[in-house]
């Protein structure tokens, strides 16, 4: 009786042990159960496991032809693979709105978008960017900047000399040489925020720029980045020989439109605008993990030489990739940082294809980066993959929040992380 009794109570053990475990979906179902949608909403980790911030998605800009989409064309400017049209810069203006400049067809464009992805303003230019790097000022003007080296300087002033004297047997006046090194050599493109060309400040800017390099030596390229400040400030990074080789020792190139032109030593590497809109210096630490691309530390300074920030960063880091050269200081101890994914063996994994929608071709190829927010001791707060084409895709606003985009199949994506409420 006792054996029997036991009997029953194993049966039915195992039979409630049965029913609870087909209650259960399992652990396939779980997985499936998860879709790309609500992945993307889960909080990013670091590569050790902290928990970091959740990025938005404010809105999605389609591809296309109209004011309020993104036109992109696979036949774009520069030499190499994967050059196309696209977005050539992207900033938050000071009210918060959002600002594109690009080129379009016939010409180029700015486009002004609120917070919910409402077209503002959009301005087009029969002209196109025309330059190298560009930069949005803060009332909406577009600077596009054509990189030149010395010997392309020296090569417009000879030729307009050698016009003038062919014309009257003798150097004519400043005015005239001027109007003539500038036909040869065009450097900046300006665009008013209302489409009208402010030819008396380009006349002043080339004038201020030829007149210094004439008596400038030791340059060797101007234009390899430009930083237009909140106050109008016009900052050309330019590149000096030292002792006769060819070895960078940079300075800016300072133009205004109402004052005098001047050259200042750049406290660092490179030049970057601050939270506050005004101009600073990146410096990078001499000492790096095995290699010049790799420093160990970033150190952001103002024009008078204060340090601002400083950011460690640590060697695990690297195991990205390669840092770019555009990095964003979002707010006193938040850094941005954009680092390149590269795989030689495996182009899918560097590369992401993209079909668009609305617009007259088959694919781009958009580059894979890792986004990534440091603070000030180094620690990653904030990490995404983003997906991007030929230009810097991130920016913030007087917050301290940083926005970024993200292409995607059916546009550009406008993401937001609120670092401005840690």
């Amino acid at each position: 009786m006792v054996r029997w009794l036991a009997a029953m109570d194993f049966c039915c053990l195992g039979l409630i042990m049965l029913v609870f475990s087909m209650s259960l979906p399992n652990s396939s179902a779980i997985r499936t159960n998860l879709s790309s949608d609500s992945l993307a909403t889960l909080p990013h980790t670091n590569p050790i496991g902290q928990r970091t911030l959740q990025s938005e998605t404010l809105f999605i800009i389609p591809y296309g032809k109209a004011p309020h989409q993104i036109y992109i064309h696979e036949e774009g400017p520069g030499e190499g693979d994967y050059m196309y049209i696209v977005p050539r810069m992207f900033r938050l203006l000071p009210d918060g709105k959002i600002a594109f400049f690009a080129d379009r067809e016939g010409g180029s464009a700015l486009q002004v978008f609120d917070q919910q992805g409402r077209l503002t303003r959009f301005v087009a230019y029969p002209e196109g960017t025309g330059g190298d790097v560009v930069d949005i000022g803060a009332d909406g003007r577009c600077y596009s900047v054509t990189r030149f080296m010395e010997r392309h300087f020296h090569e417009a002033l000879a030729r307009a000399k050698e016009e003038l004297e062919a014309q009257t047997g003798e150097p004519k006046e400043q005015e005239a040489e001027y109007q003539l090194i500038r036909s040869y050599l065009k450097v900046f493109y300006i665009k008013a925020p209302d489409g009208t060309i402010d030819t008396a400040l380009l006349d002043k800017l080339h004038k201020d720029l030829f007149q210094t390099l004439k008596t400038l030596d030791g340059y060797f390229g101007i234009g390899d980045d430009i930083v237009v400040t909140d106050q109008g400030e016009i900052y050309l990074k330019c590149g000096f020989r030292k002792y006769g080789d060819i070895y960078e020792r940079p300075k800016v190139m300072r133009l205004h439109p109402s004052e005098a032109p001047q050259i200042r030593d750049a406290l660092g590497g490179g030049i970057i605008r601050l939270p506050n809109g005004s101009l600073g210096f990146i410096k990078r630490s001499e000492k790096t993990y095995g290699v010049a691309w790799e420093p160990a530390e970033v150190t952001i300074v103002d024009v008078k030489g204060q340090q601002v920030a400083r950011f460690p960063i640590k060697e695990e880091l690297y195991e990205r990739g390669d840092i770019r050269r555009k990095l964003l200081l979002v707010r006193s101890d938040r850094l941005a940082l954009l680092f390149r994914i590269d795989s030689i063996d495996d182009l899918d994994a560097s590369y992401v294809c993209i079909r668009p929608g609305g617009l007259d071709i088959d694919e781009i190829w958009a580059r894979k980066y890792s986004l990534v927010v440091l603070d000030s001791s180094g620690n990653v707060v904030f990490e995404d993959t983003v997906h991007c084409a030929y230009l810097s895709p991130y920016a913030a606003d007087r917050q301290g929040n940083l926005y970024y985009l993200h292409f995607l199949p059916e546009g550009v994506a406008v993401k937001r992380v609120r670092l401005g409420e840690q």
